[in-house]
């Protein structure tokens, strides 16, 4: 049997490969970010749940680096970057449903060409990562069920398969419940027929039993959790348009401005785009409204994240492929030209700026405070500080030890680049509130006793005086040491080595 390519599944492959190369190449040369290392941790201590999101990532993150046998930064990456190579196939199907083939390259042009997609999901070990090809699985699924008569076997099949692809998206971040809040309110005022079909309510319960182990997780740490974030989003009293502003001038950046203006426009013109079927219009409207809409209301009161409404415009790629195919060649050429170039261009700038420097300088003198206004350095430094790190306490005959940190995001970098390839441990001493799944890795890690000294080490961007948190704790706390980390020949950044001595908590 012979598989015929045509030459629209050629363009779709050789847009799908370039992203990958591009995407490989940045999870191979740069350094794990503050989230990164942290979620390093999910994989490498697994539990049901975790105190910032459910288990999909670490599950992820073990499976693509065969577990964790291969932890460099590329391997931990690879859960990213293959499911977002897989993402635009299935955005490719679902684009290939609704209008053509031609559209589907737009919409896989579109897809590529957003920063939460090729970048911040594509490439970071985020939840968004598994959680991206979870929502696009189903919203294919739901999108195949609605395209057969609800008494149909393949709408309940597809409905099956949308609330398996649902239960697993919430398994790796909460927010993927508005997947039902989309297909429930598309039900509800365009399907009610829908009701009767059983498989609908059994689809329900398997999105239900997905979640199952969040919930006792959850018990059995006194909610923590949901509390965590229920004190991020449930909005306050007062009203404050800035945070609005914020939340839209971030997903404009995040979903790159040419493609944000691009949605806009289609949104403008949605009465004048056509689709194949048209159960399909209404439903990719109900799958964008209520995630964005809630955050947009949550942003009046509270701040949020623009990477929270990341899945919510999804279904606007689509849209805006079929809008985009309407134009004029010229203008539409324009458009996706300039799409995806500024993706590249970013992606290779940040790139330059992170291991390079060329685009900033450092402008603080004190040791204590250089690099604190260049957030690229999250990014950089930190092997070097271990490697440096190693040298000093071959130089003092330590083997082994104990090194203190406050808050998670400075002690996952710590724990990973500087501990774990000097066999030192890490306890995180903090509120759980600082140090979040270090309050559980401490007790596996057996914490700090009595009398034990440790190494503290205070990192100029984000200093920390040891002293002032820890002086009641320990005997005596004395600087040791300085690490330098360079950066084009230039001292970017100091990270102040403590010695720590005799841990004496008072009872």
């Amino acid at each position: 049997m012979v598989i015929r390519i045509g030459k629209h599944e050629k363009t779709a492959l050789v847009i799908i490969g370039i992203s990958l190369i591009i995407r490989a190449f940045f999870a191979a040369v740069v350094e794990l970010g503050n989230d990164e290392v942290y979620y390093w941790l999910y994989a490498g201590y697994p539990a049901l749940s975790y105190f910032d999101h459910p288990p999909g990532l670490a599950v992820a993150i073990r499976l693509f680096s065969f577990n964790l046998s291969f932890d460099s930064e590329f391997f931990l990456r690879l859960s990213s970057v293959l499911l977002t190579t897989l993402n635009g196939y299935i955005v490719y199907r679902i684009a290939v449903i609704i209008k053509s083939k031609s559209t589907a390259i737009i919409a896989l042009i579109l897809y590529y060409s957003t920063i939460y997609t090729s970048v911040i999901s594509g490439i970071f070990i985020i939840p968004d990562g598994p959680l991206s090809t979870l929502w696009l699985a189903a919203i294919f699924f739901f999108l195949r069920a609605f395209g057969y008569d609800s008494r149909n076997r393949k709408a309940g099949i597809n409905l099956l398969l949308a609330g398996l692809a649902t239960g697993l998206a919430v398994s790796t971040k909460y927010h993927a419940v508005f997947l039902w809040a989309g297909a429930g309110g598309y039900i509800l005022f365009k399907r009610r027929e829908f009701l009767k079909n059983p498989y609908l309510w059994i689809s329900v319960i398997i999105t239900a039993a997905g979640t199952l182990p969040v919930i006792v997780w959850n018990i059995q740490n006194d909610w923590i959790s949901f509390r965590f974030h229920e004190g991020r989003v449930t909005p306050g009293m007062s009203v404050n348009p800035l945070y609005l502003f914020r939340e839209i001038s971030g997903e404009l950046i995040y979903q790159n401005p040419v493609v944000y203006i691009i949605f806009i426009f289609s949104l403008i013109n949605i009465r004048k785009i056509s689709f194949n079927k048209p159960y399909q219009k209404p439903l990719f409207l109900w799958f964008f409204i209520p995630l964005i809409g809630i955050f947009w209301f949550i942003s009046l009161f509270k701040p949020t994240l623009p990477h929270w409404t990341g899945p919510g415009f999804y279904p606007l790629i689509f849209i805006a492929a079929i809008f985009i195919e309407r134009l004029d060649f010229r203008l539409r050429k324009i458009w996706l030209t300039m799409a995806p170039a500024i993706v590249v261009l970013m992606l290779f700038a940040a790139l330059a700026q992170i291991n390079y420097g060329l685009f900033y300088s450092n402008t603080e003198k004190e040791v204590s405070s250089l690099g604190k206004n260049d957030v690229t350095l999250d990014m950089y430094g930190w092997e070097q500080t271990g490697e440096k790190f190693g040298e000093f306490l071959n130089i003092n005959g330590r083997k082994s030890g104990i090194v203190i940190a406050k808050k998670w995001f400075n002690a996952a970098h710590i724990d990973y680049y500087i501990c774990r390839p000097n066999n030192m441990t890490l306890i995180a001493l903090g509120t759980p509130e600082d140090i979040h799944e270090y309050e559980r890795i401490n007790k596996i890690r057996g914490g700090i006793g009595k009398g034990d000294n440790a190494y503290f080490i205070a990192v100029s961007r984000h200093f920390t005086d040891p002293e002032t948190e820890y002086g009641n704790l320990f005997e005596s706390i004395k600087p040791v040491d300085t690490i330098k980390v360079k950066r084009g020949g230039k001292t970017v950044e100091n990270a102040v080595i403590f010695l720590m001595k005799n841990y004496n908590p008072k009872q």
